[in-house]
């Protein structure tokens, strides 16, 4: 019985500390908003899809059918889901102030999203644009920072038009700046990330995040039903 009385103790001591994490993780500001919010995976077939052109084109009929369904108000694109424990990371440097030879630039995160998926989650919008379609393959490479990139690597300056460098020794200009958020898990500090245009490649594998005016589902015609992974209809 002592034995016994001692594992239960140990159990309720167990509970409740880990129902005092749970709740501090409720507490937690992940830097959007997900009330209202469903995802829709999509994968474009590979043989159907393979050219830039073709998943362009599906795209560009997809997202507008999906924002014209009644109760929708905007939707987004990202590679990324938040707070599904990524951690791809690119090195951040400024085009006029480059890594010197023999050195590894700092490590930040990345993101692939259209300027929807800001709307969509909430995410404010601090400094500069979100992306839109003047951002498109043919057009020049941009890029949207996180505060917490501005914060470290411009602190006393706007970064609104200057340059990062890209691999392969390109540049992408800096459009905008928007609020961090917590892109790994909500046990994670906000991490610096850097965000490039969706409009410019369209990935065959992303996320919709459309956001409704109810929390009710609603079908979306030519994208799936709800949550989940679908595939393209013709």
């Amino acid at each position: 019985m002592v034995v016994e009385i001692a594992f239960a103790v140990i159990l309720l001591i167990g509970a409740g500390l880990a129902l005092r994490s749970f709740a501090r993780l409720l507490a937690v500001d992940p830097g959007f908003r997900y009330d209202n919010v469903m995802t829709v995976g999509l994968a474009l077939p590979g043989d159907r899809y393979e050219a830039a052109s073709a998943r362009q084109a599906f795209f560009e009929r997809a997202l507008p059918a999906v924002r014209a369904v009644p109760d929708v108000g905007e939707v987004g694109a990202a590679v990324v889901v938040p707070l599904t424990g990524n951690n791809w990371t690119a090195g951040f440097a400024r085009a006029d102030q480059p890594v010197r030879s023999g050195e590894r630039p700092p490590d930040v995160g990345w993101q692939v999203a259209s300027g929807g998926f800001f709307k969509a989650l909430r995410i404010p919008i601090v400094a500069g644009r979100l992306f839109d379609e003047r951002d498109r393959p043919d057009g020049p490479p941009v890029v949207i920072l996180s505060e917490a990139i501005q914060r470290r690597f411009f602190p006393n300056e706007s970064p609104v038009g200057r340059a990062i460098s890209l691999g392969g020794g390109g540049t992408a200009e800096i459009v905008g700046v928007v609020g961090n958020i917590r892109r790994a898990s909500l046990e994670d500090e906000p991490r610096a990330d850097l965000y490039f245009p969706f409009e410019r490649g369209f990935a065959s594998q992303i996320t919709m995040f459309v956001r409704t005016s109810s929390p009710s589902t609603t079908p979306f015609p030519a994208t799936g039903r709800g949550c989940g992974r679908s595939s393209p209809t013709p």
